[in-house]
């Protein structure tokens, strides 16, 4: 089982904390508790009360939403390196989003206290809590952007990408395959077409050796082709 000095390693090699000084890292990895939870269980809910952040270490999250009386939807997965719950931990307000672990999960929680404790010790930090905020405006960004391509495989391709942390930049740590519990009906879903149409895609992506299709599970084994498809 991962410990605490293991998970404060992983943590400032990538995402959030990777971005800010090192007093930083040390006052928030100095006061943050590692939890695990088992695969299919919930983090949270939306509309629960939100009493501090969370920093995904190991394993990763589907993230559900819903839009006004519409959902909840299957919206992104949270990878390694990825922090959620800044925003209401901060402002005070309910949850925003429900993650369910597709895997055992390690992460790392930052309670609201916590937080007060170091910006009262260094008020300069504050802002360094805005960075995941500003981070997942940015994606959110990109999503919609991304629903608004007119050809539907590239917004097939795009949502894949984003699923699996390669969507902009270089693919996440250059792996050679990228493993998502998402079924073809998700997919669908979030690629805002019917599901024979994204079957008929995928079959297509598979065909040319970028992606494998399983039973409830996708696997991409080309990322840099599948971004090369979607810049043509």
């Amino acid at each position: 089982m991962l410990n605490l000095k293991g998970a404060g390693e992983i943590a400032v090699k990538g995402g959030w904390l990777s971005l800010t000084p090192a007093a930083f890292q040390c006052a928030v990895l100095d006061r943050a508790k590692l939890r695990r939870i088992k695969a299919r269980e919930t983090l949270h809910y939306e509309g629960d009360d939100s009493i501090g952040m969370y920093g995904l270490v190991g394993g990763s999250l589907k993230v559900m939403a819903s839009a006004g009386e519409h959902g909840p939807y299957l919206v992104h997965m949270l990878w390694p390196g990825t922090w959620i719950g800044e925003g209401p931990t901060i402002t005070g307000r309910p949850r925003l989003v429900t993650p369910i672990a597709t895997e055992c999960c390690d992460l790392l929680f930052l309670s609201r206290a916590a937080i007060h404790e170091i910006v009262r010790i260094e008020p300069r930090f504050w802002s360094l809590f805005l960075i995941p905020q500003q981070n997942l405006f940015e994606l959110a960004v990109l999503a919609v952007a991304d629903t608004m391509l007119p050809s539907h495989l590239k917004r097939l391709i795009a949502t894949l990408l984003r699923l699996g942390g390669a969507r902009s930049g270089p693919a996440k740590d250059a792996p050679g395959r990228i493993d998502l519990a998402f079924s073809q009906e998700e997919i669908a879903v979030m690629t805002n077409v019917t599901r024979p149409t994204a079957g008929r895609a995928l079959r297509r992506l598979a065909a040319n050796g970028l992606i494998e299709v399983g039973y409830g599970r996708l696997t991409l084994t080309n990322i840099v082709g599948l971004q090369a498809l979607l810049e043509e």
